[in-house]
């Protein structure tokens, strides 16, 4: 039998829907409006292999590939037998979405700030707490939906049960980690550029101003997520969630191709 709050529910999964569609619209306009330039600047300037580039082509790829599994499990109608069983791994795939994006933020402004041992030690700590906390917020064990919410509704996506308060906590912490993660890379090339690159000014001003105009995109949409995300009585409180899922890496892609090293 169906909870009290089973309408509400119901209608914030639909428009999650809409909301994962739209994201995947998002990230693939915006990858197609950026091919040339990544052909131009990457594939065929490239002469070697290096870390950051390959991170960067995780970032660009990985959502593109994960997205369509996604969307077939979230968007189809499926019975309790079926979704069960696959809810978690499928969560699971939006583990590595929550890391790339930082991943290639940290390594350009590693680059950048002249890769000295001090801030590399630095970065190597933020980033490996944030791979600790998405493995434990993506791929410790999720609870799918009831299952005789199946069977009532007539079959649904395969999600997660969002009511559950260990998913807003895994939630919120994540967010934070990330967005703090981004917050270090950043304040590291701001330091370096006032010590460092006083007379080269003209170049860490235009890496500043895009790592500050990507900050302060990817923080408004997290934190648009996030407070709308809490408002758990309202039909549109989780559609925030996908776009913080492609958002990072959209932004990490778009600021590594305008200056590309």
């Amino acid at each position: 039998m169906l909870p009290e709050d089973a309408e509400l529910y119901i209608a914030q999964i639909a428009n999650t829907r809409y909301a994962l569609l739209g994201s995947f619209v998002l990230l693939v306009c915006e990858w197609l409006a950026n091919l040339e330039d990544e052909w131009r600047l990457i594939h065929t300037a490239q002469s070697r292999w290096s870390l950051l580039w390959i991170a960067y082509l995780l970032c660009r790829y990985y959502p593109i590939v994960a997205y369509p599994v996604i969307l077939w499990a979230y968007l189809g109608n499926f019975p309790a037998k079926f979704c069960v069983p696959i809810a978690h791994p499928v969560f699971a795939l939006f583990g590595p979405l929550n890391v790339l994006g930082p991943g290639v933020m940290l390594l350009r402004a590693y680059a950048f700030t002249g890769r000295s041992q001090p801030v590399l030690l630095l970065f190597l700590t933020c980033y490996t707490t944030l791979i600790a906390v998405a493995v434990w917020a993506f791929w410790a064990q999720t609870p799918p939906l009831p299952p005789e919410w199946y069977d009532d509704i007539g079959g649904t996506g395969c999600f997660p049960d969002y009511r559950r308060g260990v998913m807003a906590l895994r939630f919120g912490v994540i967010r934070l980690v990330s967005i703090s993660t981004d917050l270090v890379s950043l304040l590291v090339v701001l330091l370096h550029c006032r010590r460092v690159l006083l007379s080269q000014w003209a170049l860490g001003k235009y890496f500043v101003t895009q790592g500050l105009s990507a900050f302060a995109l990817v923080a408004l949409v997290n934190g648009l997520a996030v407070v709308m995300y809490f408002q758990a009585g309202w039909p549109w409180s989780r559609v925030g969630i996908p776009f913080i899922y492609v958002m990072s890496n959209i932004v990490a892609c778009w600021v590594y191709l305008s200056y590309p090293f």
